[in-house]
């Protein structure tokens, strides 16, 4: 199995090394405000549900999002379950984000405060059903005709392609 986009014959240019707003900013350094967020040990975050009804939480140095969602399902009192998210959204750019399960909290509230102190923002806690959805559908995400299956010619034609991704996964991780 090969992805047509790896074909041999193709080729790409390399984008250039730009740095980012974030490096920029430790290049040109902070103000001292910024400085002393950074070095925060924990601070008392706002978590919006989609109902606009709120908890707070005490977010430590290196909460990740997943533990937070098991914090914030007991404090809300629903069930655990791993398609709770943490989005961050920026309510006047109309823009959102999940953050992902290992995601350090802490880190990514003063990076939003470090790079937009003026903008209104905020952390929702919601259900993203689509989570994990890749892993047992993933050819709704990595269409069929994306592949390349040159040495599958002797599967019959009623065997369906996505089956054949899936046991060439499971030869793959075998011989792991």
């Amino acid at each position: 199995m090969k992805c047509s986009c790896m074909d041999s014959s193709a080729s790409y240019e390399r984008l250039p090394n730009v740095p980012t707003y974030f490096e920029l900013s430790s290049m040109f350094g902070r103000d001292s405000e910024d400085k002393d967020r950074s070095t925060e040990k924990q601070e008392e975050l706002i978590f919006y549900n989609d109902d606009n009804s709120y908890q707070t939480a005490i977010v430590e140095k290196n909460l990740c999002v997943s533990d937070l969602c098991q914090l914030l399902a007991l404090k809300n009192r629903v069930a655990k379950d791993v398609n709770w998210t943490i989005v961050e959204h920026w309510t006047d750019l109309g823009l959102e984000r999940s953050l992902e399960d290992h995601e350090d909290v802490l880190s990514t509230y003063h990076n939003m405060e470090s790079f937009a102190r003026n903008t209104s923002k905020r952390f929702v806690f919601r259900k993203n059903f689509i989570k994990y959805e890749f892993f047992p559908n993933p050819q709704q995400f990595f269409p069929v005709n994306m592949i390349d299956l040159g040495d599958a010619e002797d599967v019959p034609p009623s065997f369906p392609k996505s089956s054949i991704l899936h046991l060439d996964r499971l030869e793959l991780n075998s011989a792991l």
